[in-house]
């Protein structure tokens, strides 16, 4: 006798056949959904062009953040993937559920891979995987606006040295450094920044660090919950001016998500003991100034300079 073995789908198709079987489902159920509206602007010259984009991506801590990327660099791309050098300037928000204003960014790119490769530095983007892996507490994305206007050119500098006219800074006044950035053709253009000097760091010696904005270092105390981190992220600085920071010398502490700039030496040492956990966080205080910037600025520059007497 022969025996005959059946695949597992004849086998699965047989009984389906011989007892009439149906397989239901309730199509009615989605998985919960992010949308992304991405508004996008392309200027060639005196051509422009304009695009809306709407698509919905998937409400997962582990897969919207790499999704919603792929998502805007696939609508920017759209837009001449030929070319190769790109500038962009990008509004984005993020709306967190239970929040009433979003988180907003501005960011200023340049990028020699085209429009793809300006997608990682927008901070709208990147801000989604920190909130949704946070330690604190689970919450929930709204939805995600993109505003992007490329520009098809090489306006941005990279900063190499600064400046000074006089040896010494001037406190309580309005004192100038001049940026020298390298361009694309690989000539020096000098911008002259203002910035200003508390009055109470006369006769200090401080470190001078010229950055574009989307690159100074947060002047926050570091997060201790979901609320002061939402909060950090709402005092990142736009990337489209210069930031001339002032870091001086002397520490204040971060206690509890709470920032204390102006402490005694022996209540620095009370709270820093070392024979024991340290009860607060190392807090640098700076001084710090906004200017606006007709390029996008890459890199940074410091020297260390001395402020004089009053």
């Amino acid at each position: 006798n022969a025996f005959v073995v059946a695949s597992p789908l004849r086998e699965i198709g047989s009984l389906v056949q011989d007892r009439q079987s149906t397989i239901m489902a309730d199509t009615s159920l989605r998985s919960p959904m992010v949308p992304i509206d991405m508004f996008i602007e392309s200027v060639s010259g005196k051509a422009s062009e304009k695009g809306e984009f709407h698509v919905e991506v998937l409400n997962n801590k582990f897969f919207t953040g790499p999704l919603a990327g792929i998502a805007a660099g696939n609508a920017i791309t759209y837009y001449l993937p030929d070319r190769d050098d790109a500038t962009a300037y990008v509004e984005s928000a993020v709306w967190i559920r239970g929040r009433k204003d979003p988180i907003s960014f501005v960011d200023y790119l340049s990028s020699s891979e085209g429009a793809g490769g300006i997608i990682g530095g927008v901070r709208g983007l990147r801000v989604i995987v920190p909130l949704m892996l946070n330690p604190y507490e689970p919450l929930e994305i709204d939805r995600v606006e993109l505003r992007v206007k490329l520009g098809w050119d090489t306006n941005f500098g990279d900063i190499s040295e600064l400046r000074l006219d006089e040896p010494e800074l001037a406190p309580g006044k309005r004192n100038y450094v001049d940026v020298v950035m390298k361009t694309y053709d690989g000539k020096d253009l000098v911008e002259r920044v203002p910035f200003d000097v508390p009055k109470r760091l006369a006769g200090a010696i401080v470190l001078l660090e010229v950055t574009a904005g989307d690159a100074a270092r947060l002047d926050a105390a570091p997060a201790t919950d979901l609320d002061s981190l939402i909060a950090g992220f709402r005092k990142l600085l736009p990337g489209n001016v210069f930031a001339v920071t002032l870091n001086t010398a002397d520490e204040g502490v971060a206690l509890d998500g709470i920032a204390v700039a102006d402490l005694p030496a022996s209540a620095v040492d009370k709270l820093h003991p070392a024979t024991s956990t340290q009860r607060a966080d190392v807090y640098r205080p700076l001084a710090r100034s906004l200017a606006p910037a007709k390029r996008v600025i890459n890199g940074g520059a410091s020297a260390l300079v001395r402020i004089s007497d009053e």
